[in-house]
């Protein structure tokens, strides 16, 4: 791990002035989409008691490609929960675009409030690789992170999305596009050596494909409503069969 690190590391070095050409093109080119509109809370109906989903990440969790927050994972993830398990499932989402594992960690220090949850979404990691982020320095930024949320909400499930394959972006143009998809699958493969290592943490996995058509909104760059959709599905159907097991 810490060689193909490395050797990742280098090559980006070496291509150095192609990277930050092809970002400042993509800075002036891609269009800039706000966070969605709506309240980021809400309570979806059900026939038995309910439980309480608490959602956190970067922007597609803010709603970046969609319009409403109701189109956003967090609340297609509550539809589908309150579906698949017949209860009444209560969500609020605290998410920003931008947001590193490290600055949503300092963010809900701040705004996190003590209350208890069931399940808590981490949806992270396409920023950690924007910032570069070796896996280590990850790791122990997730871990922080999930030590807060243990300590402020007690969970009885974390629920960590996979890192989104930055390969699959249409956005990017090679090179970035395939040194970023390498970086995002690098860290993508330490979030699930970490969830491998409690029982409390669950990773799902999510078939997010670029290939697929009209799953991303019109900046090339995040997840539609169609996308929100299909990632919410497949987290559901992950977070069922963990418990089930």
């Amino acid at each position: 791990m810490k060689a193909k690190s490395l050797a990742l590391d280098l090559l980006a070095l070496a291509i150095a002035p192609l990277l930050i050409a092809q970002a400042m093109w993509l800075k002036r080119t891609v269009p800039r989409l706000p966070e969605a509109a709506g309240p980021r809370h809400g309570r979806v109906a059900g026939t038995s008691p309910g439980l309480k989903l608490l959602v956190l990440g970067e922007s597609p969790t803010a709603g970046v490609g969609v319009d409403h927050q109701d189109q956003a994972v967090g609340a297609c993830l509550a539809a589908c929960l309150a579906a698949r398990f017949g209860c009444e499932v209560e969500w609020r989402s605290l998410a920003a675009n931008g947001l590193t594992a490290h600055a949503l960690t300092s963010r809900l220090d701040a705004e996190l409030a003590a209350a208890p949850v069931d399940i808590a979404l981490i949806a992270l990691g396409v920023n950690d690789s924007l910032h570069w982020h070796r896996p280590r320095r990850w790791r122990q930024d997730l871990k922080q992170l999930i030590s807060l949320i243990e300590a402020r909400c007690q969970p009885r499930l974390i629920v960590l999305s996979p890192v989104v394959p930055m390969a699959s972006f249409p956005a990017l143009p090679f090179p970035i596009r395939q040194l970023l998809g390498w970086k995002s699958a690098q860290l993508d493969a330490a979030l699930a050596t970490l969830a491998d290592t409690d029982p409390r943490l669950s990773r799902p996995e999510v078939a997010f494909d670029g290939s697929l058509d009209g799953l991303f909104a019109a900046d090339g760059f995040h997840p539609n409503a169609a996308g929100h959709k299909l990632w919410a599905e497949q987290l559901a159907e992950g977070i069922a069969r963990h418990w089930s097991s």
